[in-house]
């Protein structure tokens, strides 16, 4: 993996986020599509609690909401069974677009393997606790 590959895949997570037309302000107020400032400062996050992590893992932490708006909740029944297959369908539509993405710029199969895991174990982060970056 070159640092080319991952700024080509971060700059194409960014611009499938750029396209959310759900609107957030940031904290100076600055206005943004929402999933784009979301994965922005999951990075930041992650840069500043774990700045020596892999690029393949930025790379999911970015990319965990990834086009999220694409699958509105309202789409699934308003209820708990409704919000779990929703969560499912989630967890695969963000592994199946972030893996998209990899093979587009280049990834070797074992990074794209680690990558496609990566997304969802980072939507299921509580019951995933082999992945945290944290003590």
């Amino acid at each position: 993996m070159t640092q080319e590959m991952f700024e080509k895949a971060a700059a194409l997570i960014d611009a499938a986020n750029n396209e959310d037309p759900n609107q957030e302000a940031d904290a100076d107020g600055k206005v943004w599509p929402k999933e784009l400032l979301y994965s922005h400062n999951m990075s930041d996050m992650l840069n500043r609690f774990a700045p020596e992590t892999d690029n393949v893992m930025k790379l999911g932490i970015s990319a965990q909401h990834i086009q999220r708006w694409k699958s509105p909740r309202d789409a699934y029944p308003m209820n708990k069974k409704g919000y779990y297959q929703w969560r499912t369908q989630l967890y695969q539509f963000h592994a199946d677009t972030v893996c998209a993405i990899m093979k587009e710029v280049g990834y070797s199969d074992d990074e794209l393997q680690r990558g496609c895991r990566i997304t969802p174990i980072f939507n299921t982060f509580s019951i995933n606790p082999q992945y945290r970056i944290h003590k």
